[in-house]
């Protein structure tokens, strides 16, 4: 587990506290898909200088201006994506950090803790364009190496027990969200906070409320799609 720093005039955890490092985690997927994207334009502009067809040449800078762009995002918002940040669950109840500010939720004014997570849009199947094909394999690549499966924009996601309690959290009110409910009783605003594609992060979640607040514990459930224009 990785080691919690207690800031300074902060109150110390109970003990057996539960860590979930979401700044560490963020660095780790910051770092890999920096490689793995710029590995990827490396192939393509490789590809595209020893090509010996115009169509091989073009496909092969497209790809790597396309890789390009998500290298240029990561490296650029490094600093942003690595900053501080993490869940502790303890028996007082979860805290939140973000840099050197803290807050805590008493488990009392928490109904559920679970793991959102969205579903791929399912498409039919249709013939493969040489490009969509490479595309498809390429988006394959990167998704092993990040260690990461089909479910998207995977999150934390905690469900007050009163909707009101929320507005008492102001440095929390960037993770306010409202949407369907994913069990009946429950709010349809909570807190989400996002984890990155990095492994270690959702274990020490469901170990840290089933520790300290097991009758809480919602588990991992699918988000309602989004429908466009939404």
């Amino acid at each position: 587990m990785p080691r919690v720093t207690v800031h300074t005039g902060y109150q110390r955890f109970t003990p057996g506290a539960v860590t979930v490092d979401i700044g560490r985690g963020n660095k780790f997927a910051a770092i890999t898909g920096a490689v793995v994207f710029a590995l990827l334009v490396a192939a393509a502009m490789y590809a595209a200088v020893t090509a010996e067809e115009t169509m091989v040449l073009v496909v092969g800078l497209f790809f790597a201006a396309l890789f390009a762009i998500p290298t240029v995002i990561l490296i650029v918002n490094y600093r942003f994506l690595t900053q501080p940040r993490g869940l502790v669950f303890d028996g007082r109840g979860v805290h939140a950090w973000h840099g050197s500010h803290w807050t805590v939720i008493p488990w009392q004014e928490i109904a559920a803790v679970g793991i959102g997570y969205e579903e791929p849009p399912k498409a039919p199947e249709v013939h493969l364009s040489v490009q969509d094909a490479i595309s498809a394999k390429l988006g394959d690549a990167v998704k092993g190496a990040l260690k990461v499966d089909d479910k998207r924009n995977i999150a934390v996601e905690i469900f007050p027990v009163f909707p009101q309690t929320l507005a008492r959290y102001p440095a929390l009110a960037r993770y306010r969200r409202d949407q369907v409910a994913p069990a009946p009783g429950l709010a349809t605003t909570r807190w989400r906070l996002p984890l990155p594609p990095a492994p270690g992060l959702t274990k020490p979640v469901e170990q840290g409320v089933r520790t300290f607040g097991p009758q809480r514990w919602l588990g991992w459930f699918a988000r309602p799609a989004k429908t466009r224009g939404r």
